[in-house]
């Protein structure tokens, strides 16, 4: 019976708390990420950025299987937290990338946005929550390895993390696949999406979800494999901000995989 108008309201903000127009986005296109594009950069390299910046970093590495009984892989971990000069620090939001897409691109803009956005992070003194920047050269893996650290759960060929904040509230992932392929012109984006499924049925809360896409100008949809998903498994609200490059940048469907539901 749900489906029929009269039985269902459509997306609303449940909280007056969270309404996008009562505050300005203030970090932009006319943000510095030009400047911190690097192609293939490394995770030394982020590290050295974030510190740059005035954020306390850490490095972690770690050892995972892609399939149970399979080949072990390493990977590693870079994070730099943004106190806020004006909390107690007992709460925090992550944002997080990895050095590759879901799909196995270079995420190089994601990581340029992401140092950008820590740069913009830190000179604000009126956030009341900390800022966690995340990136990973494993995807989800490296995102999974990380919280099990954070939360105190050691697992084997794991190094301990020493710098932490507090509560994470909420978190979010960023995937740019690069604009230029082979033999083409430079391009843009033809629009954005955001990801919040899991490939458990856990869901993040709607009103996070309503908030992420109105400030963006997103379409919501659903995908079962980005940088949120672990989080979800932590009851902690995550999405993920994809993005689709023109039609004539790509030669295959970008939306092959990812269920556009609104």
């Amino acid at each position: 019976m749900f489906p029929f108008h009269g039985y269902w309201r459509k997306t609303y903000f449940s909280e007056n708390a969270l309404l996008v127009n009562q505050a300005t986005t203030s970090f932009e296109i006319e943000s510095p990420a030009p400047a911190y594009m690097v192609h293939n950069r490394a995770l030394d390299e982020v590290e050295s950025a974030l510190r740059g910046l005035g954020l306390t970093t850490e490095v972690q590495t770690f050892k995972y299987k892609k399939t149970p009984g399979g080949e072990l892989y390493e990977g590693r971990n870079v994070h730099g937290i943004v106190h806020a000069p004006r909390s107690d620090h007992v709460e925090a939001i992550v944002v997080c990338t990895s050095l590759r897409t879901a799909r196995g691109e270079p995420n190089d803009n994601g990581v340029a946005l992401l140092t950008a956005f820590a740069e913009f992070a830190i000179r604000q003194n009126y956030w009341a929550k900390d800022v966690i920047i995340l990136v990973t050269d494993s995807g989800e893996a490296g995102v999974e390895h990380w919280l099990k650290s954070y939360h105190g759960e050691q697992a084997e060929g794991t190094t301990t993390l020493k710098k932490r904040s507090g509560i994470i509230q909420a978190a979010l992932g960023i995937e740019l696949p690069p604009v230029v392929q082979e033999g083409s012109q430079e391009g843009g984006y033809e629009s954005l999406g955001t990801y919040y499924l899991s490939n458990t049925g856990q869901l993040p809360n709607l009103d996070y979800v309503n908030v992420v896409t109105a400030v963006i100008k997103a379409q919501v949809a659903g995908s079962d494999v980005c940088l949120h998903i672990p989080f979800l498994k932590y009851k902690i609200d995550a999405l993920t901000i994809g993005a689709r490059p023109q039609p004539d940048l790509r030669g295959d469907d970008f939306n092959t995989d990812i269920i556009v539901i609104g």
